[in-house]
């Protein structure tokens, strides 16, 4: 039997087919619940007779069916039947061996796609490694049928480097890591091909040859700064766990050629307040404020097309405002996960995709709990046999027969992008339709940006001179849907030609009268506003924000850009802060590994004295040569290991946890590290240890690691030496007034960071924390 015949015995779903197969009389036959497609050309049985073939080839034939099955793939029995037919007129032949040139175009589809999941099945995934198209499906199973083209990469060190390090982490990387890491490499494979040595030689990179090869990507202007981005972490995260798992010592590239933080494109910074949702805006999103209301609701239930998929958006939003969960986590659940106890509370079983950690119980509130209770007997009504062990709580809109395949949180995302741009542009022209003395919606809709010339705006042969408000309003929302536009290829040189409110559903299409390129934005429909209701306008022209309701309880608008699926769970753990929840048990309720965690990146400062104290010491941080630094301030550092330290900002680390940290309790030396003067005593208390420590073995007999020993701990008194000096000096250069500020701003930083380190601080909602983002 072939290879991947027996691979085929063992698939579950080769048991779909061999139940409705017939050995004896050759008949497959279709059963109602089937995913099949009922067109107009169905006119025959449902079955499919596979009586004339060899075993062999009937193995292919049913197991194929099988799997379009599995996939969701849609296909009339008739195509089948016509496989068979196809079989038996070129002599009985398997399917790798069909020519598919003498079968019909739509038949030929499906021999192709039958070929190819066949072809994978066939493969050795040993000696896939050695192709210069290293095919995903064949060394992952489960994988979609990507290519690796690692034979782009010339130098074959880089290349033997780079498939080492799959082959080690195929099976726990993501699809897109591997991809990326790829393309990463290989655009670092023709850098290095452009120099005299064309890239064979390791041992002469160096830290100005990485230097070289991100000027040339900044250069380069088809490199955008997100591709920037990706290139970067792509080869600094191959090169670090390459250097972790020893891979590249054979080839002896030296330890400068990495990649530090100064080689990503710099970044705009999150606003600390942005990390949740204003109490506003997370009103506005649930319905739950007093002019829209609901009808946000139901213009979300009109996104993604169809009754039941608009329920499942709908539910996605409640439940991510309500579990806390990590999209990729609420989108995974199974609706069985879900347990009520009779008090009405419920718990909610989840994987940590993040942490690796599987059967995660989380304790859900009795409102959330009903509401997934009522969700439960729709789900089950759209798909009445699908076992409810196997029934996804959020099922996929597409191709998913059964509903046992998890809704992508790609999709989710996509859904609530654009559900917000058209919340924002419905208020915008209901100010404007207010403006204009009741201009039609559609007249509206069909305005360019060049339409509004100061507080004036032409709509056909007419000018309507706009209040001032209404003017700024129009203004803001211009400015940054423009510079939307204008991150697209596609933009046009004149951005006034743009449509002032384009479709977000609708892509650039291409302008017959111009040619391919540029392409041509589509201006909204009125249409996609009626699910918000009769009435709609005068209420959304009641947002004094001019757009999506945001800080100063609504007064201010908020960029769309700036709303994520994901800032519901920031949102969550902020408002169990604000209860006056113990930080710890946020900690767990969040799942972090570390309290830190949750206090770096998911609470605010709300005390004013601390949040004073916080912006005054950034402007005092300093790194080992005693410039300003770019760091965040920490406000609580990781155990004691690293209580000199700020949150650690090296990449290397950051990828691998503790075990890619070179420097060990000497951060002085890496150029990711940064200190203000809070941390002073900190720094004191390190050189005392040292000093003791090394006072003890003067006196201890010798031994053979004692005089390593002594070493290190002189290299790490030293260092902290030097980095006491930088700050002292610092502070002995201001004048008295503002050393003084700064003295005090670091007491109360450092006693809001040793209470957080000692577990005696209840974040009720007062005193929370803010760092910066990482550079």
């Amino acid at each position: 039997m072939p290879l991947w015949a027996r691979r085929l015995l063992t698939l579950p779903l080769q048991q779909w087919a061999l139940d409705r197969w017939d050995p004896g009389s050759g008949v497959f036959e279709y059963e109602p619940g089937d995913h099949l497609n009922m067109g107009s050309t169905y006119s025959k049985g449902r079955t499919v007779r596979t009586r004339d073939l060899a075993p062999g080839m009937a193995l292919e034939v049913l197991a194929s069916l099988a799997a379009d099955a599995a996939g969701g793939t849609k296909m009339r029995p008739s195509s089948a039947r016509s496989v068979v037919r196809a079989i038996q007129d070129q002599a009985g032949c398997f399917l790798l061996e069909l020519d598919d040139t003498r079968i019909a175009h739509v038949v030929g589809i499906v021999v192709r796609r039958w070929r190819a999941r066949l072809t994978i099945m066939n493969a050795d995934p040993e000696s896939e490694w050695d192709r210069d198209e290293i095919r995903l499906a064949v060394v992952k199973p489960g994988a979609p049928n990507l290519v690796l083209r690692v034979g782009d990469i010339t130098q074959p060190w880089l290349r033997d480097l780079l498939v080492n390090l799959l082959r080690v982490r195929i099976h726990h990387l993501a699809v897109r890591s591997a991809a990326s890491w790829v393309l990463s490499v290989g655009r670092l494979s023709r850098f290095l091909a452009t120099r005299t040595d064309a890239g064979s030689a390791p041992r002469l990179l160096s830290t100005a040859a990485m230097d070289r090869f991100v000027a040339a990507l900044r250069a380069d202007r088809d490199v955008t700064s997100v591709m920037h981005e990706g290139t970067v972490a792509g080869v600094g995260a191959v090169l670090s766990q390459a250097r972790a798992l020893g891979l590249v010592d054979r080839h002896g590239l030296p330890a400068g050629f990495t990649v530090h933080h100064g080689h990503y494109p710099d970044k705009k910074q999150m606003v600390r307040e942005d990390r949740a949702f204003p109490d506003a805006t997370f009103r506005f999103l649930l319905g739950a404020d007093d002019l829209l209301g609901p009808r946000v609701l139901e213009l979300a239930r009109s996104i993604p097309g169809g009754t039941f998929r608009g329920e499942v958006f709908v539910t996605a939003l409640h439940l991510a405002a309500s579990f806390g969960r990590r999209p990729e986590e609420l989108c995974s659940l199974l609706a069985h996960r879900v347990r009520v106890a009779d008090a009405g509370a419920g718990e909610l079983l989840y994987t940590n995709f993040k942490s690796g950690r599987d059967q995660v119980w989380l304790p859900v509130d009795a409102r959330t709990a009903a509401f997934v209770q009522d969700w439960i007997p729709r789900l089950r009504g759209r798909y009445p046999d699908t076992p409810f062990a196997a029934l996804a709580l959020l099922p996929a809109p597409h191709a998913n027969p059964a509903g046992v395949r998890p809704m992508r949180s790609v999709i989710l995302a996509a859904w609530f992008r654009l559900w917000v741009t058209l919340l924002e542009q419905a208020i915008v022209l209901a100010h404007l339709h207010q403006a204009t003395a009741g201009l039609p919606l559609e007249a509206l809709c069909e305005l360019p940006c060049r339409a509004l010339a100061g507080q004036t705006l032409h709509v056909a042969d007419e000018e309507h001179v706009l209040p001032a408000p209404t003017a700024q309003i129009l203004i803001d929302y211009l400015a940054d849907a423009t510079a939307r536009a204008a991150g697209s290829k596609y933009a046009p040189a004149d951005l006034s030609d743009l449509p002032m409110f384009p479709d977000p559903f609708t892509p650039p299409r291409p302008n017959p009268l111009r040619g391919r390129r540029p392409m041509e934005f589509v201006s909204v429909s009125a249409a996609r506003f009626k699910p918000l209701g009769e009435g709609w306008l005068p209420l959304a022209a009641g947002y004094p924000s001019g757009g999506i309701p945001g800080v100063n309880l609504g007064a201010t608008r908020i960029n769309p850009d700036q709303l994520q699926v994901r800032l519901f769970r920031h949102t969550y753990l902020q408002h169990l802060v604000n209860l006056g929840t113990d930080i710890f048990l946020v900690q767990e309720l969040a799942d972090h590994g570390n309290v830190q965690t949750t206090i770096n990146s998911y609470v605010r400062v709300q005390d004013e004295k601390l949040r004073e104290a916080v912006d005054l010491l950034a402007t005092h941080r300093l790194n080992t040569y005693g410039r300003p630094a770019t760091n965040g301030v920490a406000l609580a550092s990781a155990p004691a290991r690293d209580m000199t330290t700020n949150d650690c900002t090296n990449p290397q680390v950051l990828a691998l946890g503790r075990e890619g940290c070179q420097y060990d309790r000497m951060c002085f030396g890496c150029d990711h590290f940064a200190a203000d003067p809070s941390y002073i005593p900190d720094i004191k208390t390190e050189i005392h240890t040292c000093t003791m420590t090394l006072a003890r073995l003067e006196i201890e007999e010798e031994t053979a690691l004692k005089p390593h020993h002594v070493a290190v701990l002189a290299a790490r008194r030293d260092g902290w030496r030097r980095m006491l000096s930088v700050l002292t000096g610092h502070l002995d250069a201001l004048d008295p007034a503002e050393r003084e500020r700064v003295e005090t701003a670091a007491d109360i930083v450092r006693d809001f960071r040793s209470r957080i380190r000692s577990g005696g601080l209840n974040l009720a909602g007062t005193t929370t924390l803010p760092t910066t983002a990482r550079p």
